[in-house]
């Protein structure tokens, strides 16, 4: 379609993308290139990654892919040591340029001295993934108190909220794609009694995923969340221990076994790429194939 032509049809394409506040017109697409003609799109050579909650489990397999793929990485969790040990452990497995940041996601003054830190040190941040979270109660709903609603909301609702807010005017200065990824929970589309406040703010941060992507895609930032399924780490080791809650899970397994954190690092690790250039506010699922959606 030739641009005139596309300028000429402008009344129906604002029609279809109804949640435009100002009628669709070709001068806002964003003119930064996603990609060079000749480059590997999955080649991540000259971009900086954050990655939050990545010292183990999950986290430290996505940091790993990453760094695998050419990126600069950053990983961070609460504590200094876990940090130590998880850069390493990286660099002895031959990724030299890892570095790591201690950093309590919940606090707003810590995250924003994490950013700050990274773009000071490595002049930039292209990828941003926020796996940092919280299960401080994970069973029965009804007993749930008021003290965990709020740390659970603290993290996963206000702390992925703030960051992407935080980390934003950073990414909008780059020269380079950006992209953003958040992790949420395959507990968000169960029924069950057993997820509770942790499911409810993880279906939280699949529903902020799509909030945020019309917003970010102006400053070609965009932003998906994966959607993790029963993976075998210390996050599950209480929920794995219960043998209904177990029952439960592998009953909604077409591959029946847990998953493992380096199988959800693929996922992360085209959605922070280039190969994932035309795709924002989505959440893909990695749950050994249970919670399929048509």
């Amino acid at each position: 379609m030739s641009l005139n032509l596309l300028k000429q049809n402008t009344s129906w394409i604002s029609r279809v993308f109804v949640g435009l506040k100002t009628p669709f017109s070709p001068s806002c697409i964003p003119t930064r290139r996603a990609s060079c003609p000749t480059r590997n799109n999955l080649d991540l050579t000259d971009r900086v990654a954050l990655v939050t909650g990545g010292t183990n489990g999950i986290g430290f397999e996505i940091a790993k892919r990453l760094g695998q793929n050419g990126a600069t990485v950053v990983v961070s969790s609460r504590s200094q040591e876990n940090v130590d040990k998880a850069v390493d452990k990286l660099r002895s497995g031959g990724l030299k340029q890892v570095h790591g940041i201690a950093c309590h996601i919940a606090q707003e003054d810590a995250r924003k001295q994490m950013i700050s830190d990274v773009v000071s040190s490595h002049g930039d941040i292209n990828i941003l993934v926020q796996n940092a979270g919280v299960n401080p109660h994970a069973f029965g709903i009804m007993e749930t108190s008021g003290s965990v609603v709020d740390k659970t909301c603290q993290v996963h609702i206000k702390a992925n909220f703030q960051i992407v807010q935080e980390v934003q005017p950073y990414m909008q200065k780059s020269d380079k794609p950006c992209s953003i990824v958040l992790t949420s929970s395959a507990s968000a589309y169960m029924t069950s009694y057993y997820p509770g406040i942790y499911a409810i703010t993880k279906a939280g941060v699949n529903a902020m995923t799509r909030a945020f992507a019309p917003a970010l895609s102006k400053d070609n930032i965009r932003i998906n969340c994966v959607t993790i399924g029963p993976i075998d780490t210390d996050f599950m080791t209480a929920v794995s221990a219960d043998e209904d809650m177990k029952g439960v899970i592998y009953r909604n397994l077409i591959i029946k076994r847990m998953g493992k954190p380096e199988e959800v690092a693929g996922i992360a690790a085209y959605l922070a790429s280039d190969d994932a250039s035309y795709v924002t506010g989505e959440s893909f699922t990695v749950s050994g194939g249970a919670f399929c959606r048509f």
